[in-house]
Order: C-alpha cells, then structure tokens, then sequence
C-alpha cells in the first residue's frame, strides 16, 4: 500500500534534511524504516576499570579523582582520570574547553570508547562517549545534514504510521527464521533492530531480516539469475592452453593449468558458460581469464573484461596487450574519462570488432558501446558487482559466455547466493618466488617507533600504504580519519615525505590520479581508506599499516595485506592495536580460504564479504550475519518452496521480483 504520508510530514525531516537522506538512498517512509543501524552501542553492561583491555570498546564507568586541563580554547586537552574499587584509568578529549564546566570531582560517569594504551604503555580512552542511560543504542551510517537523533526520531514515527511493512515473504519460510523468539508481526520485528528492548531480541530481529533477505536475494537469482542457454560450440581445443601458455614469460601453476582447462571445456560444450574462478591474492587469476579472452579471439569473436576501478581497468589493459598481443590478439580500453574524441574512437573500434579484447569499467555497458560479436563477458572481483550488473554486461550479444573472477575465497553455498549457480574453479596456488609477508601487531605506544620504519623504507625507494576505516571525521565511531591522518602526518612524523591521500568522498579523477601517482612511485606514503582494497599492482609498497583493524573482516585484511609483497622484495603488514583471537588468526596464517573459513565461521558472512563496515543497507542485511547453517536452511527452504509452487511460491517471486534490484545490485558501489 503506498503511504498516505512523505519523509517531509515526519518530525524534524526539513527540505534540506530530506535531500540528505535522498542522496542516501533514502526516499520514501518505507525506506526509512528498512535503513537499519551500522551497529549498536551497549551501555547495559559495562566493564569493570580492572578488567579494561587495549582494542576493546564498551561501556565503563567510575568516580572522577582529577581533573587537568592543558593548553587554552580550541587546542584544550582535557584529562580526567576515573576511579572505581581502587582501579585508576585516564580518559582525554581534545579541543573540548567546554568540558571544564560540566566535570568536577567526585562525579560519577558512565561513558563508552575505545580502549587503546598511551606512548607511556598504560591504557586510556580518547575522546569517550558521555552516557546518559544504559541502553542498546542504534548507530547509523553517517548522513551529513541529518542529526542521529533526528534519524531515530524519524524513523519511531514512520513505524507507528505506515500501514505497511510486509516483506512478501511467505510466512512457511520466515517459520525457519524465528530463533526461539516469537515476533507478533514484521513491525515488531523493525521496531526491535531500530529499538531494541534487550540483547537476545535483537539479535533474533537481525536474525530474522537477515534470513528474510537472503531468501528474497536467492529466490531472485534462482528465477531471474543465471539461465544456461545453448549457444554455438567453439572450437577449443587443450592445446589452445598450451599455445597460450608458451607464449609467457612464466609458468603456470597446476592450479592455473586446471583452471583454464575447466575454461576451455565450457567454451566447447555448447552451454554458456557460467563460472567463477576463486583464488588468493596473486594467484593468477587475471592470467587465466586471458586465455578465455585468446579462445575468444581464435573463434573470430570478441572479448570482454569489467573492472571495478579505471584504475584497474587500465593495469588488466596493459597486461593483456603485454600477453595477449604477440598472440594477434588486439586489445583496447574505453574508460569514463576519456576525450570525446578518444570515445568515439574506442566505440568505432568495438563495434567493428578491431578490438577484439576490450577493457573498462561501467562504461562497457553503456547504451553507445555496441559490440561486433562478444562472446565472453568477465568481471573481476565479482562481488564489486551486481548480478544486473553483471547481466547487462553479457546482454550485448545475443550468446554470451559469463566468467567471473574473486580474490575473497567463498564457501560453494555462499557463492550460490550472491552469484546464483555458476560453477567454480579454484586456484589454490600461489606462483613460486613469492615473498611471503610479515604481519605484526603496533600497540600504540610503539606508533612513533613504526613511523621511523616507513621513513627508512621510504629513503630506500620503498612504498607505504596506510588504511583507515574512515575518510574525514565521524562523530559515530571512535576510529582512525584518513583525511586527518594525512593531515597530521605531512606536518608531523613524515614531514618532508611525500603523502597522499584517497578515499570515496573525492572527486573520481582527483582519486584516480592520485592512485596512479603512487603506483608511479610520485608517492612515498598513501593513507587510504579501502579504496585501495582493489587496486594495480605497485611492486615497490612494501609497508601496510591498517588502522583499526578490529573494524575489517579477516577476509578483507587479507585482500588489503595482499597490496604488498606483490614482488621479490621483504614487505610488512602492521596492525595498529592488541592482538586478539580474531586477528591472530591473519598473522598465524598466509592462507586465504583458511581465513575465509575462520571469517564466515566467527563473524559471519558481512565480514568475509567485506560489507559489514559499510553499513546494513538493502540487502547488505543478508550477509550481515549469515552463518553456514543459516546459508543451508536459507537455500533449502526456498528450493522446497519453490518446487512445491502454488499461491506461496508465486509470493514469493512476486517479492522477489518487485525487490530485485535492490537484491541483484549488491557490491554494485
């Protein structure tokens, strides 16, 4: 039912607040309501003083014993050190003059921060969170212009308005989502995750909706993804392989020899071709999907390879032409930033087939690239993509074989649902010569020490990526800005260095140039945010530093870790922070599908997807906190449902197709 109200008629939604949240993605009432929080801050139970752990952040709580204040007006470091059961712990905030007339001894605070240890080695909390009441309190993803408080109370207003918040999913399905607790209706369920009354319910509210749209995103993919047509068989043969092959400079692996076997028998069978090769970071994969773009070009036809980034795009670009071209095969790249006049040219070029490998980004499935006869689509790291995205690349030709390409390793059921069903190929080795990486962890009194290593690496040519979860300043989240990071260290601990700085809220050229200027080398030190996650291959980077690290999936550090080391040279990772169970997990292992296991197994599928610190939006949800089992019950329920038909399956298609969209765009940002 469409509601007979607008975001405007809600409390504190002005003009200006609702094209914030419009540029969010957020138009409607009901879309509100579906923007569920980043994460949640439990103040109901705090830690004691004693028992306060560098990495950690939670609630704490004590009797202020002094109060300090350094410095004057905005540069004010205020210190306070709390008192509780004989334990002492220092507390700071900076530039909060204002403070000094809200604290006075003997106050008892309840505060929530980030636990981390000073240069002098004893532990502390920067800039903590003032609690006024011990609850469960929904963070969301930062929107400029619109306040939390005027967020929440929107979104309470629009729940008790909307005379609809159904799913359309069946309610046979969601049976197998209730967790032991019983919602009264999917309102109530809504009100838990925006509202929640206690722990256990919401984690069977998050529980639910997580369950809610995998089903729909499974459902869509089953009816609507991946449907095998019969096309022209080419010819094929294994030896192609070996042509290809020696012509390299190098020699594959096993694994790359099985892979572009696997490859090769799909181009012959007279099926399209729908598969994903899986492999760590620089296994070789891009190598393998260049023999499917060789076979192509023997048979007459055309190529195609879809890169996230421009960036990207133009590396798989020159790398082809630098294995693809003594071969006869001619390569070409069309990109967003191009000339008019170098567009027009790259579009005549594809449409008459001269080029017969084409790379880009978006811009290949834009409506004036028409294709002289494409056979093959592939995409790289696929879940950067949408399967829309993915479809409207293969839809340029009427018979279209679809390979994708993933450097996160993903379980057969998982893939399954984010892909729909594509075959798989994995590459489980990693070519010889590699240096393996060494992953340490910084506690942060040994920060000044670490910033003296990458000023040695850099006086001897060498390269140092620094990440962080933020690009400027959060008011949401007590973790590490780039921008002010970058900031503080040109005029700081690398003054004289030359530091850049890239992140998504930058202009796409601004970013773009900046990136190829460090892969140039006309950089020392680039602090980043995971921008960086997906990028070419900068043989001189030998230092990764991460930020917070607590804030990534394992699966992601290890995606981030894998951009240096990329050569013959020693390279290091370094997490800023304590080590603990989870990320010890990174430094005891080089393995990529051992940590893919550990990340699905101990957090959840958000986390091995990398999709978690970006917020549970759409159907990010669905992956949020999908566990193995979970992943099993999700598919065999709706496989039973959808067998059986009748009045509940066509439900369920109806609503998998009015959301197929959103439940076939994931990544697509």
């Amino acid at each position: 039912m469409t509601p007979t109200f607008r975001l405007a008629d809600l409390p504190g939604l002005g003009e200006s607040r609702c094209k914030a949240l419009s540029k969010a993605g957020v138009t409607t009432p009901r879309d509100l309501v579906e923007l569920l929080p980043d994460t949640y801050q439990d103040s109901t139970r705090t830690t004691p003083l004693r028992d306060l752990r560098a990495g950690q952040t939670t609630a704490f709580e004590g009797e202020i014993s002094s109060i300090r204040s350094i410095g004057y007006g905005k540069q004010t470091r205020v210190h306070i050190l709390l008192e509780q059961d004989g334990t002492r712990f220092s507390c700071v905030w900076f530039g909060a003059h204002w403070l000094i007339n809200k604290l006075y001894d003997g106050q008892w605070l309840l505060l929530y921060g980030r636990i981390s240890r000073s240069p002098k080695g004893t532990l502390t909390s920067a800039h903590p969170k003032f609690v006024e009441r011990r609850e469960l309190l929904p963070i969301y993803a930062d929107i400029d212009g619109v306040p939390p408080k005027i967020l929440r109370g929107a979104i309470r207003e629009a729940l008790n308005k909307l005379d609809d918040v159904s799913s359309g999913v069946p309610e046979s399905i969601m049976r197998e989502a209730r967790g032991g607790i019983s919602f009264a209706n999917r309102r109530d369920v809504l009100r838990q995750a925006h509202f929640p009354e206690e722990e256990d319910k919401l984690a069977a509210a998050l529980g639910y909706l997580s369950f809610e749209a995998l089903a729909l995103r499974y459902a869509a993919l089953k009816r609507f993804g991946n449907r095998r047509q019969t096309v022209p068989p080419m010819d094929c043969p294994d030896e192609l392989a070996d042509t290809f092959w020696a012509a390299q400079k190098f020699i594959p692996t096993n694994a790359q020899r099985r892979a572009a076997l696997d490859i090769l028998s799909d181009l012959r069978s007279g099926t399209a071709m729908s598969r994903l090769v899986e492999g760590d970071v620089g296994c070789g994969k891009t190598a393998v999907s260049f023999l499917a773009l060789y076979a192509a070009a023997v048979n007459g036809a055309q190529g195609a390879m879809m890169a996230p980034t421009e960036i990207l795009a133009e590396q798989h670009w020159r790398n082809a032409a630098r294995m693809l071209e003594p071969l006869g095969v001619r390569c070409g790249l069309i990109k967003g930033g191009m000339t008019a006049l170098n567009r027009r040219d790259a579009v005549r070029a594809i449409a008459s087939g001269e080029w017969q490998a084409v790379f880009g980004t978006h811009a290949l499935f834009s409506k004036d690239v028409i294709f002289n006869k494409l056979s093959i689509a592939i995409t790289d790291e696929q879940h950067r993509f949408g399967v829309l995205q993915r479809a409207a690349l293969a839809e340029k030709s009427e018979h279209t074989h679809s390979l994708v390409l993933s450097a996160t390793p993903i379980p057969r059921t998982l893939a399954l649902l984010m892909y729909g069903d594509l075959k798989v190929s994995i590459i489980d080795e990693l070519p010889p010569g590699r240096v393996p990486i060494e992953t340490r962890f910084v506690p942060e009194y040994k920060r000044e020490g670490l910033y003296k290593f990458i000023r040695k690496q850099a006086e001897l040519g060498y390269q140092t990526y620094i990440i962080c979860p933020h690009a400027t300043d959060s008011s949401s989240e007590d973790c590490a800005c780039a921008q002010w990071l970058a900031e503080e260290l040109r005029g700081g601990a690398l003054n004289g260095l030359r530091v850049g700085l890239a992140h998504g809220g930058q202009a796409s050229k601004l970013r773009s140039e900046t990136l190829e200027a460090f892969h140039k080398g006309m950089m020392d030190v680039l602090v980043a945010t995971t921008v960086v996650e997906v990028g070419v291959d900068s043989p001189r980077a030998t230092v990764m530093v991460i930020e917070n690290p607590e804030r990534y999936g394992l699966a992601q550090l290890h995606q981030l870790r894998g951009r240096v080391g990329r050569g013959t040279i020693s390279s290091w990772c370094f997490l800023m922070g304590e080590p603990n169970e989870r990320l010890t997990v990174l430094a005891r292992t080089r393995d990529g599908f051992e940590i893919a296991r550990k990340d699905l197994e101990m957090r959840g599928a958000g986390d091995l997807l990398g999709v978690r610190q970006h917020g549970l939006q759409k159907t990010d949800l669905a992956f949020s906190s999908a566990d193995p089992e979970t992943l099993d019950r999700v598919k065999s329920s709706v496989d039973e449902l959808l067998d059986r038909g009748g009045n509940e399956a066509d439900l369920l298609i109806s609503a998998a197709k009015s959301k197929l969209r959103d439940v076939m765009s994931i990544g697509a940002n």
